[in-house]
């Protein structure tokens, strides 16, 4: 399969979507070559561009799917023409690449075992890859929260950071002084205003972007070699992004304002020196006596789970479930969790409804909440019918309240109200490790790297609740299903209902119930 232009005739090859699923008259979307100033892949919607890759570094297309087991991509630039071609790359599969009626553009792979196709990706496939969606000067990264932030050196512009896109302006004017920060494995922006010179270096072309107040950015235009050439952007940066983890990207270098020089400085000196001798001793008596009004109001109200912010640290006693076990040992001091209303709960997951429901264990029911800030996060709801109860549910509480291990599923909070009795945890994008597992199509997407970085993840999970944690645990249920996956594909150890704490010194212990694996 061959993209581009013939600069003899012209022509230009694209790809080119149907009306709808029903109709193979042409579409609204497009998928080609672009080649404004360095070519580049995009989808079009119309004239508009949709979706785009990086440019063409010498190499390949910056932030595109790594396909060399399956097809080349061979790029041809000279006088009679600028295309690419696509060609299998020592490989019998048979590639189909196509663009959807709603502009999706979609890799699939003939399966000769299921005699049917398989996709290999789809793009765009989330927020950051949909062509600006952050705004001018803003970086687009699934790593942060939120995803669109303005670059370093520029301010949000009187504009509702919850709605995208936003605008982001300098944060001063450009003078003597200005420095440049460098940007690790990034999409590039995209090519508007931009000046090209292959045969400068990278330390003259800073310098050339010095010498003009309108050059915001400058990159290496070729990356082979150990990179060559100078590429200058001017006036608003757009579409700047992190690639996913697995993608590769290139550095920019973007323009920020000089630090403060001279008395500014010695007064920060000053302020940061003195201001803690002042303000300690009176944050150490207002957090004291907020601490006990707020121990002494939670005893009466629950949390609005909707309001919860899940990157503060937010601690409330769970005195009604905490203050005495079945044996009448008290707990209380030991545990703190945030404790939710059912009513917030509830509208966080639309009254539990079915579409909200991301699937059933042992425990109970699932369901993926979404508070006001747009943050995700997994309810567990204990279910009348399940083997497990409220013995399980507090130890499932108190233990994962008390470890945190980057291998470890976090618990936020919980709700016990009218007879419920719910775990909120953080949200797993790619649900538990047994749906790659046995799963003939998705097993494929896990490559030995892959499995090796989950098995050694799960190790240093279970190694830390043998040895390293405050409490040694044995988790007495540890399969697949409850191994969690984040975005990145990290694994998160999961279900703490049949955990059993042990002593250092312990080799053995009895069990009045036996359950788990």
């Amino acid at each position: 399969m061959k993209l581009g232009w013939d600069l003899k005739t012209g022509l230009k090859r694209y790809l080119s979507s149907w009306e709808s699923a029903d109709d193979p008259s042409p579409g609204k979307f497009t998928f080609g070559l672009d080649i404004q100033v360095s070519p580049k892949l995009c989808s079009f919607n119309g004239s508009a561009k949709y979706s785009c890759t990086g440019q063409w570094n010498g190499a390949a297309f910056v932030a595109v799917p790594n396909s060399n087991f399956l097809y080349d991509k061979v790029f041809v630039e000279n006088k009679d023409e600028i295309s690419v071609r696509y060609e299998s790359f020592n490989s019998p599969n048979i590639m189909i690449l196509k663009v959807n009626a709603s502009g999706l553009l979609t890799s699939l792979i003939w399966n000769e075992r299921s005699t049917a196709w398989d996709t290999y990706f789809s793009v765009p496939d989330g927020f950051c890859l949909n062509y600006g969606h952050c705004g001018p000067n803003t970086i687009c990264s699934l790593d942060q929260t939120p995803i669109c932030q303005c670059l370093k050196g520029f301010k949000l512009k009187s504009q509702d950071n919850q709605t995208w896109p936003i605008k982001c302006e300098r944060s001063s004017d450009c003078k003597s002084g200005d420095q440049f920060i460098k940007l690790d494995d990034f999409k590039a922006p995209d090519l508007l205003e931009v000046s090209l010179n292959d045969s400068m270096n990278l330390n003259q072309c800073q310098a050339e972007c010095l010498k003009n107040c309108s050059c915001r950015a400058y990159a290496n235009s070729k990356l082979t070699g150990g990179g060559s050439g100078c590429l200058m952007w001017f006036g608003d940066l757009i579409d700047l992004r992190k690639p996913i983890s697995n993608l590769t990207g290139q550095s920019v270098y973007i323009r920020v304002p000089a630090p403060d020089q001279g008395n500014k400085k010695l007064l920060w000196i000053i302020v940061i020196l003195v201001l803690p001798l002042v303000l300690l001793p009176s944050f150490y008596i207002f957090r004291r006596r907020r601490r006990k009004h707020k121990e002494k109001e939670n005893m009466e109200t629950n949390q609005d789970l909707l309001a919860f912010d899940i990157n503060m640290s937010i601690t409330t006693r769970t005195n009604e479930l905490c203050e005495a076990d079945g044996e009448g040992n008290d707990k209380s001091k030991d545990s703190w969790l945030p404790l939710f209303s059912l009513a917030s709960v509830s509208a966080a997951t639309e009254n539990f409804s079915t579409q909200c429901k991301l699937g059933e264990g042992g425990f109970g029911p699932v369901y993926k909440g979404r508070l006001l800030n747009g943050q995700e996060v997994a309810v567990k709801r204990l279910s009348s019918q399940s083997g497990q109860g409220l013995k399980e549910f507090k130890n499932e509480m108190m233990l994962i309240a008390k470890l945190q291990h980057r291998h470890l599923v976090r618990l936020f909070g919980c709700c016990v109200e009218q007879g419920e009795n719910i775990l909120i945890y953080e949200y797993m994008p790619n649900k538990s490790l047994d749906v790659f597992l046995f799963n003939p199509k998705k097993k494929r997407l896990l490559g030995w790297q892959a499995r090796v970085r989950i098995i050694e993840g799960i190790a240093q999970g279970l190694l830390y609740l043998h040895r390293y944690s405050r409490l040694r645990i044995i988790h007495r249920d540890l399969k697949a299903s409850n191994i969690l996956l984040d975005s990145d594909m990290n694994p998160k150890i999961s279900d703490f209902g049949m955990a059993r704490i042990s002593g250092d010194d312990e080799l053995q212990g009895n069990t009045k119930r036996i359950a788990g694996t």
